[in-house]
C-alpha cells in the first residue's frame, strides 16, 4: 500500500470538497460542547440536553464524512439533505451497532488498562494514577477499537449490511489488514501527537506540569481553540484517508459478508 499517495488523495478530496469542511465544523462545535459541572438542577439538566445535542450531531459529523466521501469517491456530488436524511433513517441501526461494541471494545480497553498497572518503568506514574492510566489506555487500546468500529460502521452505511454482518464484516476486514491500519493510523496520529507536544512545551512554561495536566488541558480548557481545531481538522482528513485505504482493503470482494452485496450489484 502506497501510505503517501493514500494521504495525498485524501487531501485533494477534502480541498475540493466544501461540504466535508462543513460537518468539520459541526464536529469541532459540538464534540467539545460542555457547560461546566454545578450544584443547580437547572444547569444540570440544561448541560444533559447539550450533552445529547452533542452527541447526536457529533455521530451526523462523523457520519456525514463518511457518505460525503465516498461520493466524492464514486464520481456523485455530496447533498447535505441527503446525507442528513440517511442519517436520520439509519440512527437506530447505528445506535445498536455501538451498544454491540461495548462489550469487545471495553475488554480491549480494560486489557490496554491492567497492563499498565503492571509496569513499573516507563508507565510507573500510570500504575499510581488512575485517571492517567484512563487516557494512556485509551490511547493504547485506540487503533483497535478504532480499526474495528471502523469498518464495521463502513458496512452498515456503505453496504446496508445488518448489525451482526457489519460487526463480522468489521473484524474481517481488520483482521487481514490490521498492520497496513495501524502505519496508516499512526501517520494520521502523529501531528496530533505533536499538538499535545506543543501544548505540553507552552505549559512547561509556566512551571512544571505532568502528563495529566496536558490532557486534562486539552480536554477541559476552553481558550485552547487552535488544539481543538487542529484536532478537528484531522478527524475530518483522517476519515477521508481510512475511507480510501478501506476501499483498496476490499478491492476483490473476498469477504464473505460482502459476497451477497456484490451478486447483487
Amino acid at each position: 500500500m502506497k501510505y503517501g499517495k493514500l494521504i495525498v488523495q485524501a487531501w485533494q478530496i477534502l480541498k475540493r470538497t466544501k461540504l466535508l469542511w462543513l460537518f468539520g465544523i459541526i464536529y469541532f462545535l459540538t464534540y467539545y460542547a460542555k457547560i461546566k459541572r454545578t450544584d443547580i438542577l437547572a444547569l444540570e439538566c440544561v448541560s444533559a440536553l447539550i450533552s445529547g445535542l452533542s452527541l447526536f450531531l457529533v455521530g451526523f459529523s462523523l457520519v456525514g464524512m463518511i457518505l460525503c466521501t465516498d461520493k466524492v469517491i464514486h464520481g456523485e456530488s455530496p447533498s447535505f439533505k441527503e446525507i442528513w436524511l440517511e442519517y436520520k433513517v439509519n440512527l437506530g441501526r447505528l445506535i445498536l451497532l455501538f451498544l454491540a461494541f461495548l462489550i469487545p471494545c471495553g475488554i480491549i480497553f480494560l486489557c490496554a488498562y491492567l497492563s499498565l498497572g503492571l509496569t513499573n518503568t516507563l508507565f510507573s506514574n500510570a500504575a499510581n494514577d488512575i485517571t492517567l492510566r484512563i487516557w494512556l489506555a485509551s490511547w493504547i487500546s485506540g487503533p483497535f477499537i478504532s480499526g474495528i468500529i471502523t469498518f464495521s460502521y463502513y458496512g452498515l452505511i456503505l453496504h446496508k449490511l445488518g448489525i451482526l454482518k457489519s460487526v463480522r464484516h468489521g473484524l474481517s476486514v481488520f483482521s487481514l489488514n490490521w498492520f497496513k491500519f495501524f502505519v496508516l493510523y499512526l501517520c494520521l496520529e502523529s501531528p496530533v501527537l505533536l499538538s499535545y507536544l506543543i501544548l505540553w512545551l507552552i505549559l512547561l512554561s509556566a512551571g512544571p506540569v505532568t502528563l495529566l495536566a496536558v490532557f486534562q488541558a486539552a480536554a477541559e480548557f476552553p481558550a485552547l481553540l487552535w488544539f481543538r481545531a487542529i484536532n478537528s481538522f484531522f478527524a475530518v482528513f483522517s476519515s477521508a484517508t481510512f475511507l480510501l485505504a478501506y476501499y483498496q482493503f476490499i478491492k476483490d470482494f473476498d469477504y464473505p459478508t460482502l459476497r451477497q452485496v456484490t451478486r447483487k450489484t
